[in-house]
């Protein structure tokens, strides 16, 4: 960390940059101040965001208005928390925000503010700053990743699959580096809203396991998350374990398709808890075509199992597949995949094949794992069905032909 200098013509406030002054003082985005980059600039607010994160002060000799002494005394800022104030937050909140061991936990909430202060998102980034801590306050070691669970159905925890410089692990980057891309599609964020119209209380952590007992590519254990001190139920826990021994050979797309059936197992797992009674033990256990076969023989869903199926799941599944897709699949093998003319003509089984269809490929990509349901047995079944037939077509060109790799 570099000095506090001085800069002349002010205002002179500590470096790195007190996040309660710049929300509260900065009305508009400054174009001389470089966040993204370890090029210092001259601002008036004398402090730039490196490359590695770290908020630092140029040196006198980069910054032509710069003293060559450090400040001293620095000027109080007027308005020392800001943060509080632009979260509108309780005398009890703003206490603990307050406390040293929690400053940190302001830090990345300042942070968090400043990446959506002049965007159209920064109420829904107050709201989730809020509930953020509001869980830390009923447990200090809670874990959330603000900017990723702003982007996704859910509150999300990725410490266990995030590698460190002392615990390089390359099936990690690569995850996180799925999971990210996936976060690009907006669909992904309205995933349980638009799959079954309504969101619970759900915090989702990922981690890597060496292999699974059941050799499926993941598996997921829901939990009820409990006050540590009352023990009243507050929320759900969603873990899912991915199977490190399936990632080889398989697409960066395949598996973020796993990574998202995954989210709405998590989720389904809630739902059918709340309404069937079956305990979390049992529905742990429960593959997710059973899981939707479950759900709705106790009536909790408000459609057939086919109309959720076929009107809600799967162009749900299809539309962020269809979003992602360019971040997945290199042009080369896009135009690869769009050569094949193998496929069976759906409307006339005796024809000609037809070429490459995305919008085909989109519906039965999101089916692979799906199929225990009993919608999909009625609707691609049996198997010598020319729907069947593309059904697996289309899955070995997902699952194998596309690239392995996230970049």
């Amino acid at each position: 960390m570099r000095p506090n200098w001085v800069y002349s013509g002010g205002p002179y406030i500590s470096c790195p940059a007190n996040y309660d002054y710049l929300l509260l003082n900065n009305p508009a985005p400054n174009p001389d101040l470089d966040l993204d980059t370890s090029v210092s600039t001259s601002d008036e607010f004398g402090c730039i965001r490196n490359s590695e994160g770290y908020t630092e002060c140029p040196a006198p000799e980069e910054n032509p208005n710069a003293q060559t002494e450090p400040g001293n005394p620095l000027p109080v800022i007027e308005n020392p928390n800001v943060i509080a104030e632009a979260l509108d937050l309780t005398n009890e909140q703003r206490l603990w925000l307050d406390q040293l061991e929690n400053m940190n936990k302001k830090w990345e909430i300042g942070e968090f503010l400043l990446d959506y202060k002049y965007t159209v998102q920064y109420d829904n980034a107050q709201i989730l700053a809020r509930i953020a801590i509001g869980d830390w306050m009923i447990d200090p070691n809670y874990k959330i990743d603000l900017n990723e669970s702003f982007l996704s159905p859910y509150k999300i925890d990725l410490s266990l699959i995030t590698p460190t410089p002392w615990s390089p692990d390359a099936d990690k980057t690569k995850i996180v580096c799925i999971y990210n891309k996936i976060t690009k599609s907006p669909k992904f964020k309205s995933l349980f809203l638009d799959t079954f119209g309504d969101s619970e209380n759900l915090n989702v952590r990922f981690r890597l396991v060496d292999n699974l007992a059941s050799g499926a590519n993941a598996e997921t254990e829901a939990n009820l998350q409990r006050h540590p001190v009352t023990q009243e139920v507050i929320g759900y826990t969603g873990l899912i374990s991915i199977n490190r021994a399936n990632l080889v050979g398989r697409s960066a797309y395949s598996i973020a398709r796993t990574i998202i059936h995954e989210s709405l197992h998590a989720y389904l797992t809630v739902k059918q808890y709340k309404c069937g009674g079956t305990s979390l033990d049992i529905l742990n256990d429960t593959e997710f075509g059973e899981l939707i076969n479950l759900y709705h023989s106790t009536a909790c869903a408000l459609q057939g199992d086919h109309e959720f199926m076929y009107d809600f799941l799967v162009p749900t599944i299809s539309e962020i597949l269809k979003e992602i897709r360019d971040d997945f699949v290199p042009a080369n093998h896009q135009v690869s995949a769009e050569s094949y003319t193998h496929f069976i003509d759906e409307t006339n089984p005796s024809g000609s094949t037809v070429a490459w269809n995305w919008n085909d490929f989109y519906k039965y990509f999101s089916q692979m794992g799906l199929h225990k349901s009993d919608a999909f047995q009625f609707e691609v079944f049996p198997e010598t069905s020319p729907k069947y037939q593309n059904f697996l077509k289309y899955n070995t060109v997902g699952n194998n032909d596309f690239s392995k790799d996230c970049n």
